[in-house]
């Protein structure tokens, strides 16, 4: 498992789950037991890569279970991983969508977004954070959409605003 710190409370990873990475579709989720003692609990499937086997996954800290699981270290495996489950996003060509999300939730809209575009849509992302240091995946939906816009304003230190 790989592991890539986005904020003191929010971590993605990604986790090896050959048969996951070949099937899932945007808007569809994972049950994810971090260790053997933990509870269940449901993460949306943020992207997928069936050549290497993989999915990811965004972690919010925020209950005892997420917080057990954005603690997890590079190379440990999770106690259970089942999916994908929940109904797929419904993607078409439409024209132009706009796709609005706000702290963590752009993590979901990530892959809905992207799908819209490759769709043959043109995608406007709308996103908001508490602050600048809250902003999440900014390179990943400028490279999935065709524009994006912040709440707050201030752009993230990395950004490359279009």
């Amino acid at each position: 498992m790989a592991k890539r710190v986005l904020t003191p409370e929010i971590a993605w990873f990604e986790v090896k789950a050959p048969a996951l990475s070949r099937h899932w579709h945007p808007g569809q989720f994972v049950i994810v037991r971090p260790t053997p003692e933990s509870e269940r609990i449901p993460l949306t499937i943020v992207g997928g890569d069936a050549e290497r086997g993989t999915i990811q996954l965004v972690v919010q800290a925020l209950g005892k279970t997420s917080r057990v699981m954005v603690a997890l270290d590079v190379g440990e495996k999770l106690a259970d991983l089942l999916g994908p489950l929940g109904e797929p996003a419904s993607i078409e060509k439409v024209g132009a969508v706009v796709c609005i999300a706000g702290g963590v939730g752009v993590a979901e809209l990530l892959p809905v977004a992207h799908a819209f575009r490759e769709a043959g849509n043109t995608v406007t992302a709308l996103c908001g954070a508490r602050s600048a240091a809250q902003i999440i995946l900014d390179s990943e939906l400028q490279g999935a959409v065709d524009e994006v816009r912040w709440r707050p304003t201030t752009a993230p230190p990395d950004s490359t605003a279009r």
